[in-house]
């Protein structure tokens, strides 16, 4: 079966991603956990840490998606146990907040070089769901391309408690992004300073000052006495104003 998603631009359809659907056959293979935790045993992650470096990428993750309970990862690859209220989403086959956290362990396998950067998923190539998951996985990243920073590609397998494979994601995509707004730099912010005595001497020198070419002024200020006495001072000398 192939799907296909269009999402509407105004009056036209775009095709935005698309698919095909098979059956998939139970997966009867397992490993043993205990020994994927040995190799990760020097590399613990603290929870908070992990979520406060979302946020500095601009990742904000709501209290329902918070749910990395236990975290390894060094460059490459990483591990993480992963649980969600068992009462959540029983109408999802895989519940969303599930399946986020299990991509969040992404995060724990980056390089250092590419640690503060933020990618966000954009494609994946296969996902491979053998059993419907309970509200408890183990969640296992793999890195396979890190050489083009724009774009990294990782293979997850999503374990539960017995080892036993439930999920299987091939080719997950995250393409950088630019969190930062762009009207972020076009902002000032206020920063009070002490009036040396020097300082004030050029202020009412200022008041002092001829202007010799008429210009066009932009006033930053409230409208209050000081910008109002700004104005007198500039309008006197045949000046133009804007507050």
């Amino acid at each position: 079966t192939t799907w296909q998603i269009y999402p509407q631009d105004r009056d036209q359809w775009s095709l935005h991603t698309e698919g095909q659907i098979f059956s998939c056959a139970s997966y009867t293979d397992s490993i043993n956990l205990q020994q994927y935790q040995q190799q990760f045993a020097n590399n613990p992650l603290h929870i908070s840490t992990h979520y406060q470096k979302c946020q500095q990428r601009g990742i904000n993750y709501g209290a329902n998606f918070q749910v990395i309970k236990q975290l390894w990862g060094k460059p490459g690859e990483a591990l993480g146990r992963v649980q969600t209220a068992s009462n959540l989403d029983h109408q999802y086959k895989f519940p969303p907040a599930l399946l986020v956290g299990c991509c969040q362990v992404l995060f724990a396998a980056l390089p250092p070089d590419l640690q503060t950067n933020t990618y966000l998923p954009v494609g994946l190539d296969q996902f491979n769901l053998y059993s419907p998951p309970e509200s408890k996985l183990w969640s296992y990243v793999q890195l396979k391309n890190t050489d083009h920073p724009q774009i990294i590609t990782a293979d997850l397998w999503l374990y539960n408690d017995f080892g036993n494979l439930i999920c299987h994601i091939a080719g997950l995509k995250s393409q950088q992004s630019n969190t930062q707004p762009t009207w972020h730099s076009w902002l000032y912010k206020t920063e009070w300073q002490i009036c040396s005595g020097e300082r004030l001497a050029h202020e009412q020198q200022f008041t002092h000052q001829k202007f010799n070419n008429r210009g066009h002024w932009l006033i930053l200020g409230d409208d209050n006495n000081l910008s109002r006495n700004i104005i007198n001072l500039l309008q006197s000398q045949q000046q133009l104003c804007s507050l």
